[in-house]
């Protein structure tokens, strides 16, 4: 665990209020905002109600703050600014390629047993009214992810939808081989970036997916009502945006001509929670002022240190990993046990947050 000195390392837990209180260990479920968020937040709000926001200068406070919180969610996930849009969460942005892509029956999307219900549900909704075939993969314990997923791609594979990291297990997916063996496919991948934005370092052109949605209140410690989809540049025509209003075009005739942004902005349809996103830049601001690498270094080595004393405990079962390693997040169950009374006896006797 490199990186931060004693003296960073307090300041940190200074500037996050929970760790006051409590040993967080929720990051994977809404992560602990520091001070700077929350100022944030009540700076824009307060701005609105003492002056309103419709004037030019509002107006042009209101463009600015959205897109620093798009240039500083570029710069996380690897990719430019005209290929991010801004949502209000995760199951927001796969919800966007879902409803964006066109679809008939018989097409086919690949997902699998481990996945969050956001990373189902749309296609689901997908079978139920279009007649999409939803091919679920099993992956047991100690088997290959990705040859399993190999063996479901047919011709009429048109997406694999999967997690980065899965929230069910920590199980760390190589997605590179994913984007890879889809593609191969005739397939898109949409990938679901809850668990992974935030705890890994991300580069889309490196990943070579087509589609990755993050939230903005995990990880990455910003306020919830946040997100982002990272749209490859090259399939925005492909995919409408499933909701259209004044923002999502650059010009708008009454006779019906209209003309797209020429970028991820088209698929933010109309006024954003611009309050919210100046809590997000915020957010963003702060962990990449501490490096990414470093905050990288940190919980990877903290989590590698809570696996190693865990697995000395007789009682505990470790959730497997595969090929590719794991992520921070880090799950196991205790003997005799149930996952809820874990947690709540870890909250009453010693303020340890988690999650079952």
């Amino acid at each position: 665990m490199t990186g931060l000195s004693p003296r960073a390392l307090a300041w940190v837990r200074s500037q996050i209020q929970t760790s006051q209180e409590y040993i967080y260990l929720n990051s994977g479920y809404t992560g602990p905002s520091p001070k700077g968020v929350a100022a944030a937040v009540r700076a824009w709000n307060r701005r609105w109600y003492e002056k309103g926001l419709t004037t030019p200068m509002a107006v042009e406070q209101q463009e600015q703050i959205a897109e620093e919180a798009r240039l500083r969610m570029a710069s996380l996930l690897g990719c430019s600014p005209g290929e991010v849009a801004l949502t209000d969460s995760t199951s927001h942005g796969i919800g966007l390629v879902a409803a964006g892509l066109d679809w008939k029956a018989g097409d086919e999307v690949v997902a699998n047993d481990l996945e969050h219900p956001s990373g189902l549900l749309p296609w689901f909704m997908l079978r139920e009214r279009w007649g999409v075939n939803v091919k679920m993969v099993s992956f047991p314990t100690g088997t290959d992810p990705l040859e399993r997923l190999a063996q479901a791609l047919t011709p009429r594979t048109r997406l694999v939808c999967i997690s980065h990291v899965m929230y069910s297990t920590g199980l760390l997916v190589p997605v590179e081989e994913v984007a890879r063996l889809a593609h191969e496919a005739g397939a898109l991948c949409l990938v679901d970036g809850a668990q992974a934005a935030g705890n890994l370092l991300l580069d889309m052109a490196g990943l070579g997916c087509d589609f990755y949605a993050v939230p903005g209140q995990k990880w990455l410690l910003g306020p919830p009502g946040t997100g982002a989809l990272y749209i490859r540049r090259e399939l925005q025509d492909r995919v409408w945006p499933a909701l259209v209003g004044w923002n999502t075009v650059e010009s708008f005739e009454m006779d019906g001509g209209f003309s797209l942004r020429p970028s991820a902005r088209r698929y933010e349809a109309a006024t954003q929670p611009y309050g919210l996103l100046a809590g997000l830049e915020s957010a963003l601001a702060f962990t990449e002022g501490l490096g990414r690498d470093v905050i990288y270094d940190r919980i990877s080595g903290l989590a590698a240190y809570l696996r190693a004393k865990l697995s000395e405990i007789p009682a505990v079962r470790l959730a497997p990993f595969g090929k590719s390693g794991h992520s921070a997040l880090v799950c196991f169950n205790l003997a005799g046990w149930e996952p809820q009374e874990v947690v709540d006896r870890l909250l009453e006797g010693w303020r340890i947050v988690c999650r079952s």
